[in-house]
């Protein structure tokens, strides 16, 4: 195992690299280290190479003392700019059964959900579709109808999907948040993460596909909204 000092000529070696392949063989070495450390240093360093920086992020969790060593950040509000990352890597660790504080973690993302910061609000709600639950409910469906980022609105709505995929969601619940986004929304972004989670909860295929999606086919998304808002009216006798 190399020395940290042999870390850190390497990392001055590869940092201005474009080249990926030396980002993720150098990843692969440190994850491997107790360095956990100096490896988060260089995950905070305003001068690491973006790329390098979501490398290094991307296998954070394989160190084994990630959950208690980012636990500590958060609980010590230390690095505030970074703890959307912080809350993302560890939603990581817990979604792959590698960690031991789904509650804690959980509380801290509800408490992100709501956090001024836009990315930070992000990776909350994405944590919240990994490991939340039925009584996240209510939070997700009020960032779906009132965010004011089209992304957050977006993954709330992929986040009651994330959500079913786990454990029976309370649709009956859920729909109604569904119903009102589809309604009043303008972005197609969200309206196409809408549709996606209406059709994976409802199992009824509007005719939105995943190649749609991919190339982010307005027209379809437009037909599949129609197909939608018929639905609801259907269901709910309008």
């Amino acid at each position: 195992m190399k020395e940290i000092d042999e870390f850190g000529a390497w990392y001055k070696e590869i940092n201005n690299s474009n080249d990926e392949d030396d980002f993720l063989e150098f990843v692969w070495e440190i994850m491997k280290t107790p360095y956990t450390e100096y490896h988060y240093s260089l995950i905070t360093d305003k001068n690491t190479n973006t790329y390098l920086k979501d490398a290094l992020w991307s296998r954070f969790d394989e160190h084994t003392d990630a959950e208690p060593f980012l636990l500590n950040k958060l609980d010590k509000n230390l690095d505030v700019e970074f703890h959307g990352e912080i809350l993302f890597c560890l939603g990581k660790i817990i979604d792959l059964n590698h960690g031991k504080q789904k509650i804690k973690v959980l509380e801290y993302a509800k408490d992100f959900a709501k956090n001024a910061n836009a990315t930070t609000r992000e990776n909350a709600i994405i944590v919240l579709g990994w490991l939340g639950g039925n009584r996240e409910i209510e939070l997700l469906g009020n960032t779906l109808l009132h965010d004011t980022n089209n992304k957050c609105r977006a993954w709330s709505a992929s986040s009651f999907m994330q959500i079913s995929f786990r454990k029976k969601i309370n649709a009956e619940k859920v729909l109604p948040y569904l119903y009102k986004s589809i309604k009043q929304e303008h972005d197609n972004f969200v309206i196409e993460s809408v549709i996606n989670t209406l059709q994976e909860i409802t199992e009824n295929k509007f005719g939105l596909r995943k190649k749609d999606m991919n190339i982010n086919n307005i027209e379809a998304v437009h037909h599949a909204k129609i197909k939608v808002l018929k639905y609801f009216d259907k269901k709910y006798g309008k």
